[in-house]
C-alpha cells in the first residue's frame, strides 16, 4: 500500500487480500502434494498438509487468517507510524516481518517436522518463487503507474499552458 490516506477499509481490503492470497497458495500446494505418488507421507507428518489433496484444516484456515491480520497490522504500523522512512525500508521491514512471522507461524503450528530437510527446501522454494513472483508484479505495477501518472502529468502541463494562452489572449 502507498502511503496516501488510508482508512479501515484500505486496511481490511488489504488483509483480505493477504488472506486470499495465502488460501490460494496453500490449496494449490494442496492439490500438487494431493496428486502426487508422496501424499499419504505428507498426510502423516500432519501441520498445514494434514489433508493435502482433500482439502484444509479449519485450524490452518484460522492461522492463515490471524497470518493476515499480523501483515494488515505492520502494514498499518509502517504506513502510520513509519511514514517519513524510505520506500526500501518499508519492503525490507515488511519482508523481515514475513520471514520471522512465517517461520514462528511454522514452529508453533507445527506446519511441518522442524527436523524435515525436505520440508524446510520445500518452503524456502516456495517462499522464493513467490518473493520474485510478487516482486515482479510491482516493478510492472510501478511501471505502469508511472507511465499512467507520467502522461496525466503531461496532460495537466498542457491544460495549464492552454489556460495561461487565454488569459494572455484576454489581456490583449
Amino acid at each position: 500500500m502507498e502511503n496516501e490516506k488510508k482508512t479501515f477499509s484500505n486496511y481490511f481490503t488489504f488483509g483480505m487480500t493477504n488472506f486470499a492470497v495465502a488460501l490460494l497458495t496453500i490449496t494449490f500446494v494442496s492439490w500438487i502434494v494431493g496428486n502426487s505418488k508422496y501424499v499419504d507421507e505428507i498426510r502423516e507428518m500432519g501441520g498445514i498438509m494434514e489433508l493435502a489433496g482433500i482439502g484444509i484444516s479449519y485450524a490452518a484456515i484460522g492461522q492463515l487468517i490471524l497470518f493476515s491480520a499480523l501483515l494488515t497490522c505492520v502494514e498499518f504500523i509502517l504506513n502510520k507510524k513509519l511514514k517519513r522512512v524510505l520506500l526500501m525500508w518499508h519492503y525490507v521491514l515488511r519482508l523481515t516481518f514475513i520471514i520471522v512471522a512465517t517461520v514462528i507461524f511454522i514452529i508453533v503450528f507445527k506446519w511441518f517436522p522442524l527436523d524435515s530437510g525436505e520440508a524446510w527446501i520445500s518452503f524456502i522454494g516456495a517462499f522464493f518463487i513467490c518473493l520474485v513472483g510478487g516482486t515482479l508484479f510491482m516493478v510492472i505495477k510501478t511501471k505502469m503507474d508511472d507511465r499512467k501518472y507520467g502522461k496525466q502529468l503531461l496532460e495537466y502541463k498542457a491544460m495549464k499552458n492552454e489556460e495561461r494562452g487565454n488569459l494572455n489572449d484576454q489581456d490583449e
